[in-house]
């Protein structure tokens, strides 16, 4: 499948500077009896301590210091990535999400009132925390509740950089604007 019209995505962490070290771990988990590979990329020249950043990603497969720490994630890892600032101020600074299921959960098989987590933000003290937002314009059941988010959000004083672009909830189009979002999230926290 081609889309000539699409902006081109940008993937590569150092565009034309030097590579860095990309490695794959697996974690074992007693909890749930398995085992998940984790992926774990390192820039190059990052020895200087001031310069890390690190990035988690919750869909790894698909795709520090603790105040300088950026979890990032898709739909349902987009929500676990929020709440992980939510939980763990000290450390993750940074959430990322792309598509977030902020309408979780579902008051049809919970018996819950949706967008749990949206309330949390709302009722908690304010965080040191950033936050990138992004949703489609044809994701109809995330929309209403990823804008609701960010008025939350930006309600109580949080850096909201966010973003709606013309897709569904689609991989494509969250890998098309990883990049400049990243850049969107951590602009101006540079020498922080």
């Amino acid at each position: 499948m081609a889309l000539p019209d699409a902006a081109a995505a940008r993937v590569s962490l150092l565009p034309g500077g030097p590579a860095g070290a990309l490695r794959e771990q697996s974690i074992s988990s007693q909890v749930l009896g398995n085992e998940r590979p984790v992926w774990t990329y390192v820039t190059a020249g990052a020895q200087q301590a001031a310069q890390r950043w690190l990035l988690v990603l919750t869909d790894g497969a698909t795709w520090a210091a603790p105040e300088r720490t950026i979890i990032a994630g898709s739909s349902l890892g987009a929500l676990t990535a929020a709440y992980a600032v939510l939980r763990a101020p000290h450390r993750f600074g940074y959430a990322y999400s792309m598509a977030g299921s902020f309408w979780w959960p579902s008051p049809q098989t919970l018996g819950e009132e949706p967008a749990w987590l949206t309330r949390c933000f709302a009722a908690a003290p304010r965080l040191p925390a950033r936050f990138r937002l992004e949703v489609g314009l044809q994701e109809h059941g995330l929309l209403g509740f990823t804008r609701h988010m960010r008025d939350v959000l930006l309600a109580k004083g949080y850096p909201v950089s966010y973003s709606e672009y013309n897709g569904g909830h689609d991989r494509l189009c969250w890998v098309a604007g990883f990049a400049a979002g990243l850049e969107q999230l951590t602009r101006g926290d540079e020498g922080r």
